[in-house]
């Protein structure tokens, strides 16, 4: 499983996604990019794969080479890509580029123009570390200062697990806006900016696209305890709804974190007298609880483990 590593900008455009198959093959591929070693194979850019295997990673269908060729062609659709639209800074073309090595075979590439929207493992590693904030070596800090440090705001990582197990389309695809925002828990996007991303058809309305695709995309990622939602999803404007607002918050964090820090009354209660039993006074337990709750908990919770 693991983590899916790409630029944020990246993820803020249309890219096509006609259909549930084509994000989950965009995902799988960008992650076997994501095993490379900068440097090592970065000038050919192309991996090598089964028919098969990235049909497998995609989707639960059976195999047919019909399927599978009208798969390839949406997945290597071209169209222009606004990076910056103030600045008029735009790439044209496909993301992926393939080639048939047999019948059963398959190159993918990557073009040069989008190169610079991929994260290689060594980054992945490196970044992830100096986020958890755990220790660096000589080599790792010196790369770190020259090459990632201004790079580290850039990266989204998708946790596979997550994107693969979400049911949907839009709703996997709102997983992917809102992962880039959960320091913050605030997402905000211009409406029609947010309806060519999500690719919303131009007849849906304003209630339509919240009644259909949010609320339902909402209550997706909520079922499979990523994310919380609470309260509804807001539009911002003065006189007309401009902006989708969306706040929300990590379930899976919230929920491990209450699970840690609650006690029952039953495992105080045991816990208390385990500790009693050891010589540790009835005044201390209560000393310990007012002033570091948190330890307190997590004291009686280690003692019931190892009991």
């Amino acid at each position: 499983m693991g983590k899916i590593g790409f630029n944020r900008k990246l993820n803020r455009l249309p890219i096509y996604f006609e259909k549930e198959i084509f994000i989950n093959a965009f995902g799988w591929i960008l992650k076997e990019f994501n095993k490379w070693n900068k440097g090592l194979e970065i000038k050919e850019r192309v991996i090598t794969i089964k028919k098969q295997e990235i049909w497998s990673a995609s989707t639960n269908r059976p195999y047919t080479k019909e399927e599978f060729n009208q798969f390839i062609a949406g997945l290597t659709v071209s169209k222009r890509y606004e990076i910056d639209k103030e600045k008029g800074y735009g790439i044209s073309g496909s993301i992926f580029i393939t080639q048939e090595v047999d019948e059963n075979t398959l190159k993918i590439e990557i073009p040069s123009l989008f190169v610079p929207f991929l994260f290689y493992k060594h980054d992945i590693a490196i970044i992830d570390k100096a986020k958890k904030k755990e220790p660096l070596t000589v080599t790792e800090l010196d790369y770190w200062d020259t090459e990632l440090k201004h790079k580290k705001k850039e990266i989204l990582l998708l946790e596979d697990a997550e994107l693969k197990g979400i049911s949907g389309k839009y709703a996997k695809r709102l997983y992917m806006l809102l992962k880039q925002f959960e320091s913050t828990g605030y997402f905000v996007m211009e409406i029609e900016e947010f309806r060519e991303v999500l690719e919303v058809p131009k007849a849906y309305t304003l209630a339509t696209l919240n009644r259909d695709i949010i609320k339902k995309s909402k209550l997706e990622l909520e079922k499979k305890n990523i994310y919380k939602f609470p309260e509804d999803t807001k539009g911002k404007g003065r006189r007309k709804i401009e902006k989708i607002e969306i706040y929300f918050s990590v379930f899976t964090n919230e929920t491990k974190r209450k699970k840690k820090l609650e006690l029952t009354l039953e495992e105080e209660k045991k816990g208390r007298e385990i500790l009693q039993s050891q010589g540790i006074s009835f005044e201390i337990l209560n000393e310990q609880k007012k002033k570091s709750p948190s330890i307190y908990i997590k004291t009686i919770k280690s003692i019931l483990e190892n009991k």
